[in-house]
């Protein structure tokens, strides 16, 4: 099952609407895993905004990260983290 909502932002005095769809199988989704790791401050209030901004839980939101994250790495495999550890390390370098 596929679940899809309008995301509305005001921005240059334009409306904006962008359809996003997320696949989650509803049916079989129980969550009994918990998981917990420490992240950088800055990473974890632009978490809270987007969470804010869509009207989600900072865990909701994670979540999608995740899902899009390990579906991209499904599709891509290694060259997803190869391309990311490259630009991280090079906004590094650039700071």
């Amino acid at each position: 099952m596929t679940i899809s909502y309008i995301r509305s932002d005001v921005r240059s005095r334009e409306l904006l609407e962008k359809r996003i769809l997320i696949s989650y199988n509803l049916s079989g989704m129980r969550k009994d895993a918990p998981l917990a790791f420490r992240i950088p401050a800055d990473l974890k209030e632009k978490l809270q905004e987007l969470a804010k901004l869509e009207a989600r839980s900072i865990s909701q939101i994670c979540e999608m990260f995740l899902r899009l994250g390990v579906e991209g790495y499904e599709k891509e495999g290694p060259k997803l983290l190869q391309h990311f550890l490259s630009r991280q390390k090079k906004d590094s370098s650039s700071q």
